[in-house]
């Protein structure tokens, strides 16, 4: 089933979560954008074949082991 809610209150998840990121992760987050959209595009949830409203994220970009890691 997919999850509801206001865009205002995801927004305040999102920034209550990165709040309690510890202080070592968040020293990484230099170079890092947090982009809320109310839905993915449909291309995106084609090719990854779900439908449109229970894709919660979407990760793009090279993970930190490709860039050398965190520590």
């Amino acid at each position: 089933m997919p999850y509801s809610t206001s865009r205002e209150h995801f927004e305040e998840f999102a920034e209550q979560a990165l709040e309690k990121l510890p202080e070592e992760f968040k020293k990484h987050f230099s170079n890092i954008a947090i982009i809320i959209e109310d839905l993915p595009a449909a291309e995106e949830t084609e090719t990854l074949g779900v439908a449109r409203k229970s894709l919660l994220g979407i990760f793009r970009g090279a993970g930190y082991p490709h860039k050398g890691g965190l520590f």
